[in-house]
């Protein structure tokens, strides 16, 4: 018996070292650029890095970005001035870009309609509004600079906290494991880790005690106490940090957006980008086959989108 366990043992550390390494020379993996959380408190990329950030399986979708010294994965380098008009669009992995080419962005697209119109982008994976509207008070003065600031949002997760936290996002011991593996990065990008682990997650949780978990269940809050509680958070950051109601637009989708916070933006004159009716009515798939983020279509139907709302109201 202890002879067979020895073999699978060596020829399953065998079997991984293989394809560990074809992962690395074929390259299958994303090149993940290093966050840092800067003097403001400011959490973005290290400047000046560049890689290729890989989706799907075999390299279906390889995209090259390039951070610029400000710490975000764009083609502008400058920093805004008042000599033209411009344009900032802030926020999560959707705006920063790593799933698309960084030199065909939503800023290039929606650059690219008007004719003297800049547009500067800071997208970091994980923004919330809280990560959003401190970003616009710590660098108060490059925004001075700024027309129109365009805050992109999903309702269900960016008004989970009623206060700025500077810090990097915290691994769990799992995610520093996977980063040291290429192959397992591979597999986290393929979906099957990450099925893996809520598969032990769900399984040692009911080993634990499964009453408790209908308890808690039972006990959860309802969806209008967790509707009132988001407002509550996205209240206290406006008294926090201020919300220029003139220069601020918020970008979102009403499909997933809960009508009460619609309804307190109307009652509050806060600005509104629905891209609902775009992507309604659209011909072909918005996303990525392997990932939920926009593609090069989706992205031009926001680009239009939001083209359409300054034209109407400029």
């Amino acid at each position: 018996m202890k002879k067979l366990m020895f073999q699978i043992v060596l020829k399953s550390f065998l079997v991984f070292a293989i394809l560990e390494c074809l992962v690395r020379v074929f390259h299958l993996y994303s090149d993940n650029p290093k966050q840092f959380v800067d003097d403001y408190g400011v959490r973005k990329h290290i400047p000046y890095q560049e890689g290729y950030n890989v989706t799907g399986n075999r390299k279906q979708h390889v995209t090259p970005y390039k951070i610029n010294k400000n710490g975000f994965n764009t083609v502008t380098s400058e920093s805004p001035s008042n000599q033209s008009y411009n344009i900032a669009i802030i926020g999560d992995s959707y705006i920063e870009g790593m799933h698309q080419p960084y030199f065909n962005s939503l800023g290039t697209m929606l650059e690219s309609k008007f004719d003297t119109i800049r547009v500067y982008e800071y997208g970091i994976s994980g923004y919330d509004m809280a990560d959003q509207l401190h970003l616009i008070q710590a660098y108060s003065d490059e925004f001075e600079n700024i027309d129109d600031i365009i805050l992109y949002m999903k309702f269900e997760n960016d008004f989970e906290r009623s206060v700025h936290e500077p810090g990097l996002v915290q691994e769990s011991k799992f995610d520093q494991l996977r980063n040291q593996s290429k192959l397992l990065t591979y597999l986290r990008q393929l979906g099957l880790l990450n099925n893996f682990k809520t598969f032990l997650t769900s399984a040692k949780q009911h080993i634990r005690n499964p009453h408790e978990i209908q308890k808690k269940e039972s006990t959860e809050l309802n969806h209008h106490e967790v509707a009132m509680k988001r407002i509550s958070n996205f209240k206290k950051l406006i008294q926090t940090y201020g919300f220029d109601n003139k220069k601020i637009k918020l970008l979102l989708d009403s499909r997933h957006t809960d009508v009460q916070f619609i309804a307190f933006c109307k009652q509050n004159g806060i600005n509104i980008i629905d891209f609902k009716k775009a992507f309604q009515t659209a011909k072909n798939n918005t996303s990525l086959v392997y990932d939920a983020h926009w593609n090069n279509y989706g992205r031009s139907l926001i680009a239009d989108t939001i083209f359409q709302h300054f034209s109407k109201n400029n």
